[in-house]
């Protein structure tokens, strides 16, 4: 066989070995706070909608990447401005279709991500989305009611960095960790910015209307992403193996 041809014939190979480390997918994109360090009290917005402030003096680490740490007292991060207007509709039809995710290191039991109607934590409307019980069991929910309908993990532990959040589609609700569906519950979303309110997100924020914890997180923040759409499983194994290497998994 000619030199020439069986070097074409086996070119291919170097794709199919590539160890190129697939992009954070951008489709619906709506709010990112990435690794960047904070100016002053404020996380930028990598996708430019809303910033968040950094409410009582966070710190932050290079280490991992990067990631604010929250003390589990009284610190907690706060989206800035609503992303009412990146939903698509019009209230009172807004979709409600959505994803949420973090990357975060829990130290303790507490509500890791809720969202606001309003940028003031526990007041008006507001819910827990996702939070870590004491006994290490982590609950994703949305409000629809109640947060009765909702997805409880085994226990994990604590001191570990993890991959957490949720897609809705409308009628379904399908929660992960680190890349792996852990459950689905069937509900239907009563939505913030539907019901006459704005829509922001708290990270590690005390919130009265929880799945059984409600207190601050001391937890370490690398970063957190909101769609507009529910994302595919595949599309959220693309986003956990995108940062993984930051976080030693």
């Amino acid at each position: 066989m000619p030199l020439s041809t069986f070097s074409s014939q086996h070119r291919p190979l170097n794709r199919i070995f590539s160890t190129a480390v697939p992009a954070l997918v951008s489709s619906g994109l709506i709010c990112h706070l990435k690794t960047a360090p904070p100016t002053g009290s404020t996380w930028t917005d990598d996708v430019g909608n809303s910033n968040a402030t950094l409410a009582n003096s966070p710190t932050y680490s290079s280490s991992n990447g990067g990631y604010i740490s929250l003390n589990g007292s009284n610190q907690y991060v706060m989206t800035s401005t609503s992303l009412n207007a990146q939903i698509s509709g019009t209230s009172p039809n807004k979709s409600t279709a959505q994803s949420i995710f973090i990357w975060c290191y829990p130290t303790e039991q507490g509500v890791i991500v809720s969202e606001i109607g309003q940028a003031v934590i526990n007041s008006a409307w507001h819910d827990s989305n996702i939070e870590m019980s004491s006994s290490g069991l982590i609950s994703f929910s949305v409000w629809h009611g109640s947060l009765v309908n909702r997805v409880t993990s085994t226990s994990r532990s604590f001191n570990a960095w993890y991959h957490l959040g949720w897609t809705y589609s409308g009628t379904t609700l399908t929660a992960y960790i680190n890349g792996v569906s852990v459950g689905t519950a069937t509900l239907t979303r009563q939505a913030p910015f539907n019901n006459g309110f704005n829509l922001h997100y708290a990270l590690g924020a005390e919130d009265g209307t929880n799945m059984g914890e409600g207190s601050f997180c001391a937890m370490r923040v690398g970063s957190f992403q909101v769609y507009n759409r529910a994302l595919t499983a595949e599309e959220v194994a693309t986003n956990f193996n995108s940062n993984k290497s930051n976080y030693g998994l």
